[in-house]
């Protein structure tokens, strides 16, 4: 099924950015329904109660939501264009037959030199096993509301990967909803699966949750207990052995 453009309507659909591939991943009847929110959406594209917007400065994003099936489309409105233009789409069921993982993480610079090592070895190989969805933040769709993606990745989540250095703790760069408070709330409520990674040194023990979790790589049991302190040579090992335990948590 390619992209749908809605000729004999009010505003003709186009998708932005990266919203095709995503639009790809969905089931057929997933599809179906989103094309149908589509073409409602080209004839009238604002909605109460199911639209709510603008969400930018510009006045020109909307989202739209539905709860059955869970469906939230992002989408610019350009009147001189008569286009309605998708941005992003997310669904608590894109992930059928797949574990969903959300990567929470500081993004300030040190954190993100941290995430570019620890990507190359975990979070990219557990997605291309094809079994798994892993999301951070800086996979965002172009254009999208981040706080709506991060509401539509958490609900399609199974488990939260948690980089924690200082920086998280502190809040530091952390998206609203990836913040540890938020995470531990959403483990009590709705059972989602918890698992972090010492990127860096961290006052760690004085956060109950952390302390009574183990992390993918034992502190207490390491000559050099966070990742920033394993030499160079040894990282990749390392690396290798954190994805092992975490490719087990996922395929259990």
């Amino acid at each position: 099924m390619g992209e749908p453009v809605l000729q004999d309507s009010g505003y003709e659909t186009v998708f932005g950015g990266t919203t095709l591939q995503a639009y790809q991943r969905f089931s057929t009847e997933l599809k179906v329904e989103i094309v149908s929110v589509m073409a409602s959406l080209a004839q009238n594209p604002i909605q109460p109660p199911a639209t709510s917007g603008p969400i930018d400065p510009a006045g020109e994003m909307y989202i739209y939501q539905q709860s059955d099936p869970h469906l939230q489309l992002t989408y610019r409105i350009d009147g001189q264009a008569s286009q309605l233009v998708f941005v992003h789409f997310a669904s608590s069921v894109i992930l059928k037959g797949k574990k969903g993982v959300v990567v929470a993480r500081s993004i300030q610079a040190e954190d993100n030199e941290w995430f570019d090592k620890v990507d190359k070895f975990l979070t990219q190989p557990l997605e291309k096993k094809g079994r798994n969805d892993v999301w951070d933040v800086t996979h965002r769709e172009d254009g999208a509301n981040l706080a709506a993606e991060i509401q539509g990745r958490m609900d399609a989540a199974d488990m939260a990967l948690l980089m924690v250095s200082q920086s998280y703790l502190n809040g530091d760069g952390v998206p609203p909803g990836l913040d540890l408070d938020s995470l531990v709330q959403k483990n009590m409520e709705e059972g989602l699966d918890i698992q972090w990674i010492p990127t860096r040194a961290s006052t760690w023990e004085d956060h109950p949750f952390l302390e009574s979790h183990t992390s993918l790589r034992e502190i207490k049991e390491q000559p050099h207990p966070y990742l920033e302190n394993v030499p160079e040579n040894q990282l990749n090992a390392e690396l290798l052995k954190i994805y092992k335990k975490l490719k087990k948590l996922l395929e259990d």
